[in-house]
């Protein structure tokens, strides 16, 4: 049989760059399988790679009990030699198709602890007793928060899902709060188990790298983060901008991240890891085994320029442990021109029927281009986390300075229903949704009756 690998819900434009990576460095065709009928490709347009036998060797379904029969159909008749997680919530399956494949990728404690938050900490201060790291237990309701709080004389503290991702269902919060608070705060979740964190006070940041097979570290980026807390006591970035390298926190928060992965005992995969920094230095907010989220890591191509390739880097050693080679990395052309991601930010959950600005927007010198674009007829949440921002887009600036003009301008700009309705707009609103309506329908329909896929359950 011909080597495949194995990729989960490869709807996302990180899938496509690694299977992509993987055809030009080796060849091998995917083994794709879908946990939801909505992850499911219908638009061939948008995932051609998805509907091609060039990529593609054979699809499934698999659903939330069938992982187990679906490895032992793996094990009969596909030759895998790879498993390829593109994203946060793929490491679990990932790892544990590996194990059971006994592929030499797999690192079943490793990667069991870098979804589980509180282990991954709990192993840190075990092997590096000396990183700084904030004070973090596990709690199943109001009284056990309650009594963590007391005892350890926290004034601020954080709670999360410790398996948690994208910034979902954190609330920061006050010594003082009651428990009828935090009883509705874990009902956001309620079959989730629930971390809490010293809170630590000082500015965001992100690392990000790889490690290859042998251990050895490569720092590609370094970000800043800026972050608000919202009236509902949850986070929202809403920006990250580039960090230069001869910036004074670079090489603190390099050397910082060099010692978490180092402690981890992660190999042959991508991080990204999350810090503040106050008056006493870093301390680690969380890491994952993965690329950096929010097509940040394309970003990090532009960065360094061709030919350094992050996806080429991760895509190989995800399919062999041999050498990658000279890795690219330009900082002289890093150092050039600074980037900075910016999110768009909702106090409610409305409906846009009219949108300013994006025209303007995008005649800007420094506008590099839109992660999401807005657009009439689009639905809002109120911004509570990484997933529910109303646009995101790329900017490229000279200094932090100038990031910050730009910003400043770019949210005077994109402004949203500013006027009531006319009849006109009305109809023209009222149009736009009937279309996207009649779409989506479309979509379900080619979903249901043209992709019948094998499936396991």
């Amino acid at each position: 049989m011909v080597p495949q690998y194995v990729i989960q819900d490869p709807t996302t434009s990180y899938a496509i760059e690694l299977m992509r990576r993987i055809r030009t460095e080796v060849g091998w065709k995917a083994v794709c399988f879908y946990t939801t009928a909505e992850a499911v490709p219908n638009d061939r347009e948008k995932w051609a790679e998805l509907f091609s036998a060039d990529f593609v060797a054979a699809e499934y379904r698999v659903q939330s009990d069938g992982l187990a029969a679906f490895i032992e159909h793996l094990k009969l008749q596909h030759d895998v030699q790879a498993v390829v997680p593109h994203n946060e919530l793929c490491l679990s399956h990932a790892n544990t198709i590996a194990t059971a494949l006994r592929l030499s990728w797999s690192q079943p404690k490793v990667l069991t602890r870098f979804r589980d938050k509180h282990a991954l900490k709990s192993h840190l201060a075990a092997i590096d007793p000396s990183l700084r790291l904030n004070f973090t237990t596990l709690v199943d309701d109001p009284r056990d928060v309650l009594s963590a709080v007391v005892e350890h004389g926290l004034k601020r503290f954080v709670l999360k899902p410790n398996d948690g991702y994208a910034n979902v269902n954190i609330g920061i919060f006050d010594a003082g709060v009651s428990a009828e608070i935090i009883q509705a705060h874990c009902q956001l979740a309620p079959k989730t188990r629930w971390l809490l964190e010293e809170y630590v006070e000082g500015t965001e940041f992100h690392c990000d790298g790889q490690v290859d097979a042998e251990g050895n570290i490569t720092i590609v980026d370094v970000g800043r983060g800026h972050i608000i807390e919202t009236a509902q006591r949850a986070v929202v970035r809403t920006r990250t901008d580039q960090v230069a390298r001869g910036a004074p926190e670079f090489d603190v928060l390099a050397d910082y991240t060099h010692r978490v992965i180092k402690a981890s005992g992660l190999r042959r995969s991508p991080f990204h890891a999350e810090m503040r920094i106050d008056d006493r230095g870093p301390c680690l907010i969380e890491c994952g085994a993965r690329l950096i989220g929010g097509e940040y890591a394309a970003l990090c191509n532009e960065m360094h320029g061709p030919p350094f390739d992050v996806f080429a880097l991760a895509a190989h050693y995800y399919v062999t442990d041999a050498p990658f080679g000279e890795i690219a990395l330009n900082w002289a052309r890093y150092d050039s021109r600074l980037f900075s991601r910016v999110r768009g930010v909702s106090t409610d959950a409305e409906r846009l029927h009219s949108l300013e600005g994006v025209t303007e927007v995008e005649s800007l010198p420094q506008f590099f281009k839109w992660i999401e674009k807005p657009f009439v007829g689009q639905s809002l949440a109120a911004t509570n986390s990484l997933i529910s921002s109303a646009y995101a887009l790329l900017i490229i600036a000279s200094s932090p300075e100038e990031i910050e003009q730009v910003v400043t301008k770019i949210r005077g700009l994109v402004r949203w229903n500013r006027h009531p309705m006319t009849p006109v707009s009305r109809c023209e609103f009222a149009l736009g949704v009937l279309r996207r309506g009649i779409k989506r329908r479309l979509r379900r329909h080619f979903r249901s009756n043209k992709r019948q896929l094998v499936s396991f359950e």
